[in-house]
């Protein structure tokens, strides 16, 4: 119409045709649906939540199930030493060790026991350093006394006592015992209630005891729960 009526270009009369059909119908264009996909995506992550593309944010829709793991997530993360019961040896050896140990850890757990015990002793010189994911640490000390440090799952062969957080070892002995403290986020209570007003089931799957699972999803009101999950077994359960 404008290329007959007013004598403009070719060229400039399709930039105009097509930009009244953008703003008057973007479906006609194919436009409607990415650019409502990319401004959801933009004003999420503005909200801390990270989606991966447009796919996975069409498939929210179908979900019937959403996964928490515990600590970190539902639970704040910082740690507090709530006892460190020694066993056989003293309160400054057994944080030596645990220093020790600790210092090759990035875990959450390790970063809060390094600042709670620091000062307590100096961390003690290891070799043969290891981890094992979802499990714990494990070296060998000066004297070549094998030393473990990790959940009931790295020592549950050699000790019936499992309802501590963390257990020290030295030569397949328990000679220390931690229980640590961790919080609920202030917020979890709410978003647990609102996603089952919402016909959503929570599922908690997490690494630690069953005792800990069973306290956290009672006070939340979770009915599925799986404890004592390795790494490789959320990512299964996940996948399935």
């Amino acid at each position: 119409l404008c290329f007959y009526l007013f004598g403009i270009s070719f060229q400039q009369s399709m930039l105009n045709a097509v930009a009244v059909l953008v703003v008057a119908c973007p479906c006609a264009m194919g436009l409607a649906t990415p650019t409502a996909v990319v401004v959801a995506i933009g004003r999420a992550a503005r909200r801390g939540v990270l989606i991966k593309g447009g796919k996975t944010l069409e498939l929210l829709a179908k979900i019937k199930r959403i996964v928490f793991d515990k600590t970190g997530t539902l639970t704040n993360g910082a740690f507090e030493l709530k006892a460190l019961t020694p066993l056989g040896v003293t309160y400054e050896e057994a944080a030596s060790m645990i220093l020790g140990l600790e210092q090759h850890s990035s875990h959450p757990i390790a970063k809060s026991l390094l600042k709670q015990l620091a000062g307590v002793a100096p961390a003690l010189e290891l070799r043969e350093v290891k981890e094992t994911k979802g499990m714990g640490i494990e070296a060998k000390d000066h004297k070549g006394a094998r030393l473990l440090l990790g959940s009931a799952s790295l020592v549950q062969q050699f000790t019936g006592d499992l309802s501590h957080h963390i257990y020290l070892a030295r030569d397949q002995k328990i000679i220390a015992t931690i229980d640590l403290k961790d919080e609920l986020r202030p917020e979890t209570k709410t978003a647990i209630d609102w996603l089952k007003r919402h016909k959503l089931e929570p599922v908690l799957l997490s690494g630690d005891s069953k005792e800990k699972c069973d306290e956290v999803a009672q006070l939340l009101g979770i009915d599925t729960v799986y404890s004592k999950q390795l790494p490789h077994q959320k990512l299964e359960y996940i996948s399935s």
